[in-house]
């Protein structure tokens, strides 16, 4: 089965499905499915669609570590996924393109490993200013240049870079940053694209754009909160980290049923991010702030156990209303990967989906791997 009629098929699931998915749980005070049965043969039908991502295989050759001093300042996590991402580049002579580069871990590592030039593409000219330092520091190939990615305005200046280069690559650039390389070094017929997509939520787009003609054809949109549930699992916070996001979903469910009961309405408002100390004081206080944000005002009759204890109820609903949508996440995601491989299958490369390393590194594992067909 090829891309696209894998991609068509988790298209018409993910369309049947989207009662389960589609859905933000912090909305409801009650379960809103009533036949579970429904959502078993549900996720049963789901289990049975073709997985595109070839799993990872370690390879059994251990290769030679870089320098301690090469890799000083990239955190063990980091660095194990700098290393299994170039262990996929294929070795050749010609330039490589680091895009989003940072400080050009990546592409620093890269050069070294296979003795080739590499420019590495970032915006932030603080971080092309200390890469271009550990660069000369190390004598290695590595050029950097300072540029807005997502500006039309350096078009023109991208695609004689790319033009130039054998090999473009971007690990973990997130959601418009990553789409706009593979529409770059696609229509420079780049040879080699490698591309490990994260973030696909953080996009200019109020809901997703499809890349692949195929994708466009298809019954299926996607607003921003499915691709948060995409890219859920990006990180494993500590026990302090879980604790303070606990008691601040609690905090908010518990008001926000107040607000509902209080001013009789049942559609839920946001509230804007904030500290994250104002949690680790009074639940009371914390309602004073949120209702300041709508303009309305606690009275003098507040319960603050009662409507904590409500915050308590409401997020246990939330809470199993996520497990839900969980068990939906790797098919959106696949979904979306699948769109940027048939992409690229319509620009006139050949494509494969492969897990570049363990998912217990980074959940986002999957790595996109173009060759133009020449």
């Amino acid at each position: 089965m090829n891309l696209k009629e894998l991609l068509e098929q988790y298209s018409q699931a993910l369309a049947d499905s989207r009662a389960f998915w589609d859905i933000v749980a912090f909305e409801h005070c009650e379960w809103p499915w009533e036949d579970e049965s429904t959502l078993a043969r549900t996720l049963e039908g789901m289990r049975l669609l073709v997985d595109p991502v070839w799993p990872y295989e370690p390879n059994e050759a251990s290769e030679p570590s870089p320098p301690f001093w090469l890799t000083q300042g990239i955190k063990g996590r980091k660095l194990a996924q700098v290393r299994a991402f170039i262990a996929q580049v294929p070795e050749h002579q010609a330039m490589a393109i680091e895009w989003c580069a940072g400080k050009g871990h990546l592409g620093r590592l890269l050069s070294l490993a296979q003795q080739r030039p590499v420019t590495s593409i970032e915006w932030q000219s603080a971080l092309c200013a200390e890469g271009s330092e550990l660069a000369l520091k190390h004598q290695l190939p590595q050029t950097f240049i300072q540029q807005d990615v997502l500006a039309t305005a350096g078009d023109g200046k991208i695609q004689q870079i790319l033009r130039n280069s054998r090999t473009a690559m971007a690990l973990h650039a997130c959601g418009d940053l990553h789409i706009r390389l593979l529409g770059h070094a696609s229509e420079a017929q780049v040879r080699d694209i490698y591309v490990a997509p994260c973030c696909y939520h953080l996009t200019r787009q109020v809901h997703y754009e499809p890349l692949s003609k195929a994708a466009q054809q298809c019954d299926l949109k996607l607003n921003k909160n499915a691709l948060r549930l995409a890219a859920q699992g990006l990180v494993t916070a500590g026990r302090r980290a879980r604790g303070l996001r606990h008691t601040e979903l609690v905090w908010r469910l518990g008001y926000e049923s107040w607000r509902q009961e209080q001013l009789n309405d049942p559609n839920y408002r946001p509230l804007n991010s904030v500290s994250k100390a104002i949690f680790m004081g009074s639940f009371e206080d914390f309602c004073r702030w949120a209702a300041a944000q709508h303009g309305v005002s606690l009275n003098s009759s507040f319960d603050a156990d009662y409507w904590l204890t409500r915050g308590k109820q409401r997020f246990e609903v939330t809470e199993a209303i996520e497990q839900v949508r969980l068990k939906f996440q790797p098919y959106i995601e696949r979904w979306l990967l699948l769109d940027r491989a048939v992409f690229l299958t319509e620009q006139g490369y050949e494509v494969s989906l492969e897990a570049f390393c363990d998912r217990e590194l980074t959940p986002r594992n999957t790595l996109i791997k173009a060759r133009a067909r020449v």
